[in-house]
């Protein structure tokens, strides 16, 4: 009993340190590659002068159909309203998509960047979709502005 008490012990201890040495080099890790983004569920000329561009605005209306969905109808909500799921990613993505438009638009940023920094953030939240992201979602949570927001998105990583 007391070689089970003090085994617990030791890899109560072990996991600690661990967590710690971890917390020092923060990654988001996801088990499998980041696929590119299909496209063609949305139709083209669907956008008018998109601020980004227009393959944005395709993975923006992408992220819209993958987070977003409308309930059915039932005898005592009989118009539900759009429901989201993993709200914090969602509505980070558009907080992002925000900030760079606005960035762009006053001129603090070209828009190659921009364009850039969006298509990897589109792409790391279609990809992480239906992954354990809670870590990553409280993350999300403690970022204040949109550059921290950034910076959490580029700690995501994909196993190897």
């Amino acid at each position: 009993m007391k070689w089970l008490s003090l085994l617990l012990l030791l890899l109560t201890l072990a996991t600690e340190n661990s967590i710690a040495q971890n917390e020092n080099d923060l990654k988001f890790i996801f088990p499998k590659s980041f696929e590119e983004i299909d496209y063609t569920e949305v139709e083209d000329g669907y956008f008018y002068n998109p601020p980004l561009g227009e393959q944005i605005a395709k993975g923006m209306e992408v992220v819209r159909n993958e987070y977003t969905y409308k309930p059915e109808p039932t005898p005592l909500y009989p118009n539900p309203g759009v429901e989201v799921e993993k709200p914090t990613i969602y509505y980070s993505v558009k907080k992002l998509y925000n900030h760079y438009k606005k960035q762009v638009r006053k001129g603090h940023i070209d828009m190659e960047t921009a364009q850039e920094r969006m298509s990897e953030i589109i792409k790391i939240s279609v990809n992480i979709r239906y992954e354990e992201t809670s870590d990553f979602e409280n993350a999300l949570k403690a970022s204040k502005d949109p550059e921290d927001l950034d910076s959490v998105f580029a700690l995501v990583e994909y196993e190897k």
